[in-house]
């Protein structure tokens, strides 16, 4: 293939690339609706007082524990590998402060 039709294909490539490029960016749908109906719910929320209180409760109501997974024998046979935190002594009261060498 000559010079010339290797420049051509790639200014080919690059245009069809942008074009497509383009075209799903026009064509995408807009996020609009869904930012405007968000907002009416939330300003539908913020005129009731303690409104948005009582959905996150009985939301809650809802969720329900399964307590046997406690008495699993997997979960009984589980180590604890925590280990004590230490007290540690306390730094200087200005850390960033020049150190003194004594001198």
């Amino acid at each position: 293939m000559s010079q010339i039709g290797k420049k051509q294909i790639i200014i080919l490539v690059i245009v069809a690339l942008l074009f497509g490029g383009y075209y799903f960016y026009i064509t995408r749908v807009p996020e609009t609706d869904s930012l405007l109906s968000g907002a009416s719910q939330d300003r539908l929320a913020s005129s009731i007082p303690g409104r948005d209180l009582t959905i996150l409760l009985n939301e809650l109501r809802s969720v329900s524990l399964n307590v046997e997974v406690f008495s699993d024998p997997a979960y009984v046979q589980l180590i604890d590998y925590t280990l004590p935190l230490l007290s540690e002594p306390k730094s200087r009261i200005d850390p960033l402060a020049p150190v003194d060498d004594g001198q």
